[in-house]
């Protein structure tokens, strides 16, 4: 057995998977002991003297022996309490376990790739997905927009009302509403009879619903004025009470005064 190229071609196995470092030490080792023993087949090498040479502990070099018989590197036998014997493969067999080592890395770089490139394209049409989708939502909003303002032209609707009509209509869009041509025109009487001929109050209307996520417009909520608070809003309350009874109160105060000079007649 030719030393230096059994050396030379351990490193070449190495080249092509490489070894971590107590593997490395325990070949090594190995074959200074093989060496030793006049390259006989067979040779016993304790754990003791496998620890001093390599600096593993005894979990190391059962650990490294395993991960080298697997590479075809080396073999051993188990012997219960006697040493354990080792073989170092000939050149032949290593250059075998070089070759399928090679093969093995060859496959495992296609198989990577492959890898790569199956999520490289799937993060790639991922990412155009997402393109298109935020595309699409673009010339969704600008159709919608475009629809929107030709309605409003058509039905002679006012610049105010025809921009919270777009962020209405959009939101309710947003929100999986989709906003048909008869709940538009339903929309535009709503508000005629809500504020008829008050642009300001038609916008505000569909600002309110948009705050409040209203899926249809209600009235303007009555805001408090700087000096009505809840006194004069109490004061409006019971005069207008009243007068929802629909009673006459002048009459009832002339018919009380007129029966209050009957009742001075007939006493005098």
């Amino acid at each position: 057995m030719n030393y230096i190229t059994l050396i030379n071609r351990f490193w070449d196995s190495a080249m092509t998977n490489p070894l971590s470092t107590g593997q490395v030490s325990l070949y090594f080792a190995l074959l200074h002991i093989c060496n030793r023993s006049n390259w006989t087949e067979w040779f016993q090498a304790p754990n003791q003297v496998l620890s001093v040479l390599t600096g593993l502990s005894r979990s190391g070099i059962l650990k490294a022996r395993n991960e080298l018989k697997q590479r075809g590197l080396i073999d051993f036998r188990e012997r219960g309490t006697k040493a354990t014997i080792y073989s170092l493969s000939t050149i032949s067999t290593l250059s075998t376990a070089i070759s399928n080592s090679t093969q093995d890395s060859v496959q495992d770089g296609a198989q990577t790739g492959m890898q790569n490139s199956v999520r490289d394209s799937k993060q790639t049409g991922m990412q155009n997905s997402n393109t298109i989708k935020r595309n699409r939502n673009r010339q969704d909003k600008k159709s919608i927009s475009n629809e929107i303002q030709e309605k409003c032209a058509q039905n002679s609707v006012p610049e105010a009302v025809r921009e919270a009509l777009e962020r209405y209509v959009g939101w309710q869009e947003s929100v999986g509403m989709p906003f048909s041509d008869a709940a538009f025109d339903m929309l535009l009487k709503r508000l005629d009879a809500l504020a008829p001929q008050d642009p300001a109050s038609q916008a505000a209307i569909l600002e309110q619903s948009i705050r409040r996520q209203w899926k249809d417009v209600f009235p303007l909520s009555p805001s408090k004025g700087a000096g009505g608070g809840k006194a004069a809003s109490a004061s409006r309350n019971r005069f207008h009470n009243l007068e929802s009874h629909g009673y006459d109160y002048d009459r009832m105060v002339w018919d009380m005064v007129g029966a209050g000079k009957t009742g001075e007649n007939e006493g005098n």
